[in-house]
């Protein structure tokens, strides 16, 4: 992976063509359920909706049940996105125990590239700079590709509990922020 040629941007309302052509690969039906606190957004159009989830980041506007969230998204050198990624500033009782502070997702046709770990280790070095000490990340107990990013940044796992409606269970791990620059 050339980490140059990967940029994390903020969310824009004129990339909503970019957008879209990922979440397409994920098959959803909606277009972005799924992909991010975007997917949680009601209404609006796309341009709408990004200054919604930017919004997000200072508190601003949630939804009902959220809490402040920075999202972002990688983009490779041929401007395509490659790559989402949410932190959450802080846990509600639910995130506690399914979401964690952190979701990210990458293309299909993308994986197996150290995305996900790249995208994990830049936020985690965001969150040591907003004074958190420590990051929950959740998976499934079968995601074992989730569960290789979280160990190669230095995660260490909690526990795993079963989420109500679901078959499998959710496994919690927790990072700490420090080691956001001690990972090669």
């Amino acid at each position: 992976m050339n980490e140059d040629e990967l940029k994390l941007i903020n969310p824009d309302g004129g990339m909503a063509e970019m957008f879209y052509a990922f979440c397409k690969a994920f098959g959803e039906v909606s277009g972005i359920a799924g992909v991010g606190v975007i997917g949680l957004i009601e209404g609006g159009s796309f341009a709408e909706k990004i200054e919604r989830v930017l919004a997000m980041r200072e508190g601003k506007d949630l939804p009902a049940g959220l809490v402040p969230c920075s999202s972002w998204w990688l983009v490779n050198d041929c401007g395509e996105m490659v790559g989402t990624i949410d932190l959450r500033h802080e846990l509600s009782e639910r995130l506690e125990m399914y979401g964690g502070h952190v979701g990210y997702a990458v293309h299909p046709d993308h994986r197996g590239k150290e995305y996900a770990t790249y995208m994990l280790r830049e936020v985690m070095a965001i969150a040591k700079a907003k004074g958190m000490g420590q990051l929950l990340i959740t998976c499934d107990e079968d995601n074992v590709a989730s569960q290789k990013v979280i160990k190669k940044c230095g995660g260490e796992y909690q526990d795993s509990v079963m989420n109500e409606g679901r078959e499998v269970p959710t496994q919690r791990w927790w990072i700490e922020c420090d080691q956001a620059s001690n990972q090669v």
